[in-house]
């Protein structure tokens, strides 16, 4: 499942708060696209936005590949913890200081949370919980938290 979001006055390339099971059908005017490495999803987009994908239901693992450059990146982590990645896609969409409209950023960042919609909100019921995705973990200072995680690089 995926759960959309992204900051206020930004150009909007996904219907806001869509949860989707796939990837078609999420464009606003209906066009739909197969899949992620197709246009218009295509790094950089042709036009300014600013998006947030929560992707639940992960298995732990994430590999972006630069073609220009041949080679790839991958990120492993444990899905039992952190249960979403998030990619924050930030294409121009940013007007206000210091961004000034510039920031183009892939942000990968597993994570157990209602991304962008506060600690309250994570931490009680909300549409991911219901639709059985955990958005919050309990830590306690007398407890010791650990997690692990990899990055790996190579050629293409």
């Amino acid at each position: 499942m995926t759960w959309l979001t992204w900051d206020q006055g930004c150009t909007r390339l996904i219907s806001l708060g869509a949860m989707l099971t796939d990837f078609t059908a999420i464009l606003p005017d209906g066009r739909g696209v197969s899949s992620l490495h197709k246009a218009p999803w295509l790094l950089p987009y042709l036009v300014a936005s600013e998006t947030l994908l929560l992707l639940s239901g992960t298995d732990g693992s994430f590999a972006l590949e630069n073609r220009a450059e041949s080679y790839r990146v991958s990120l492993d982590w444990d899905a039992q913890t952190f249960p979403s990645l998030l990619l924050w896609i930030s294409n121009c969409g940013r007007n206000a200081a210091p961004w000034n409209g510039r920031h183009r950023a892939l942000g990968v960042e597993p994570v157990c949370s209602a991304f962008d919609l506060g600690p309250a909100i994570s931490g009680s019921d909300n549409a991911l919980t219901r639709a059985g995705v955990q958005t919050a973990r309990m830590l306690t200072p007398d407890q010791a938290f650990t997690t692990r995680y990899r990055m790996s690089f190579a050629p293409l």
